[in-house]
């Protein structure tokens, strides 16, 4: 496996820049909230607290509900998403349909053996303090 936390964060990087739609914030938000796919495809305005800067996972993978802690970033990325008439985040309906997305990004973008399974991995290392993106975020 190829991950980002091997690779460096310019893979991520030319990930965005050489895609468009949603899938950019996505991966942003994906890497900056170690969720799951099916997480971030179940997302509604409604699960989302920016008072709080939360959002409620009603059913996780291991079907508890779950609260995640959103940082600055994260709110940053939700603020730029326009808000869509069916109350969803993202414009993808299940976790297969991010993975299509991605699959095709990585192509696009010349990146193989990614998967988006690495982005929650590399979240996580991040949350757990063995990655510090800093400077390499896309502003």
């Amino acid at each position: 496996m190829a991950s980002i936390y091997r690779r460096g964060p310019y893979q991520w990087q030319v990930l965005i820049r050489r895609n468009g739609g949603d899938l950019p914030h996505v991966v942003r938000f994906a890497l900056e909230t170690a969720m799951r796919r099916g997480e971030i495809a179940g997302m509604t305005w409604d699960d989302v607290n920016f008072k709080k800067k939360t959002i409620t996972l009603p059913n996780t993978k291991n079907g508890e509900r779950r609260v995640v802690s959103l940082s600055s970033e994260a709110v940053g990325i939700l603020s730029a998403i326009p808000r869509r008439i069916d109350g969803r985040v993202f414009g993808y309906t299940d976790p297969h349909s991010i993975t299509w997305a991605f699959i095709h990004a990585c192509k696009r973008a010349g990146i193989e053996d990614l998967t988006f399974h690495d982005l929650w991995i590399s979240g996580t290392k991040q949350h757990q303090g063995f990655l510090n993106w800093g400077s390499a975020r896309k502003k």
